[in-house]
């Protein structure tokens, strides 16, 4: 009886937590003195323009890398940030130098340099919006700049069976990926995009490691021309690239890509449910002896 009573706990506090936007879910807390200085001082404001950490969070297990030396540019200002302590109530407040980055622009990004520290952090202005695809690709140094993952290619064919869509990925042999196939348009005009993914349709998308800044770019692309880009800190930005450059670089990634078997992701969903399930099973389980 007790073992279905802990299971009945588990799945609603799984469907509790399956109800709550992503959006409002927090790190794992730490404590001032265990965050990192970036994760401490979180916001600097520089002749003007406002920036962030993409790593600004209270989460310690989540280190932002320094930058190296070589791709700091020209000092741009020295300003006094502050801190919140929330347990203790407490302001602290330090001095840090701000400098450009070499290869990107201070309209996106920064270099930080806390006082008493050593090395650069990366700050990315959240308010960021392209006027245009080459405008993005000339700010954020796109060209040099980047290292993709896996690029994964979904269909939707099964999803009228009940399956959800397939999911492929493709490995490619090394790092040229043709981007500019998808780069060619840079006229294309961009907009912050605030609406759901389109569903039902094929599309591709992979993950873009920006080296300079620490941070993570999503890309999508769909067959009606749309390229989306998830920039750090939330800003989804819609450019129309063109029906022919999407159809191009997907046949390019599915020629020279080494592809895995096709799995459903409503597999993977049910695998990861299971997972969360046998978790929380597992926890309460431990809490309830302990209790005892």
């Amino acid at each position: 009886m007790k073992r279905y009573i802990l299971l009945s706990v588990a799945v609603i506090m799984l469907f509790n937590l399956l109800s709550v936007p992503s959006s409002a879910l927090s790190p794992p807390y730490a404590e001032w003195e265990q965050r990192v200085i970036p994760n401490q001082y979180t916001d600097i404001l520089c002749e003007g323009n406002e920036y962030r950490s993409p790593h600004a969070s209270s989460n310690p297990y989540d280190i932002p890398s320094k930058i190296d030396d070589v791709e700091i540019g020209e000092f741009l200002c020295k300003t006094t940030v502050t801190g919140y302590d929330e347990d203790k109530g407490k302001e602290h407040s330090i001095s840090c130098d701000i400098y450009s980055l070499k290869s990107v622009s201070t309209e996106y990004a920064v270099a930080v340099e806390y006082e008493g520290h050593d090395g650069y952090y990366a700050f990315i202005n959240p308010s960021y919006i392209p006027e245009t695809l080459g405008d993005m690709i000339r700010v954020l140094g796109l060209r040099r700049n980047i290292r993709y993952r896996d690029i994964n290619f979904y269909r939707w064919e099964s999803f009228q069976q009940g399956d959800g869509p397939i999911s492929i990925v493709y490995k490619m042999p090394d790092n040229s990926v043709k981007w500019d196939l998808l780069f060619l348009n840079t006229s294309s005009k961009g907009s912050k995009y605030n609406g759901d993914f389109p569903r039902n349709v094929d599309f591709m998308g992979t993950h873009i490691y920006d080296e300079i800044t620490g941070s993570v770019l999503v890309l999508s692309i769909y067959p009606d021309g749309s390229l989306i880009v998830q920039l750090p800190l939330s800003n989804r930005i819609i450019f129309n690239v063109g029906e022919y450059a999407v159809q191009t670089f997907m046949e390019y990634v599915q020629t020279h890509g080494k592809s895995n078997k096709p799995i459903s992701l409503g597999l993977w969903i049910m695998l990861g449910l299971a997972g969360t399930v046998g978790i929380i099973t597992v926890t309460v389980i431990i809490i309830k002896k302990k209790s005892k």
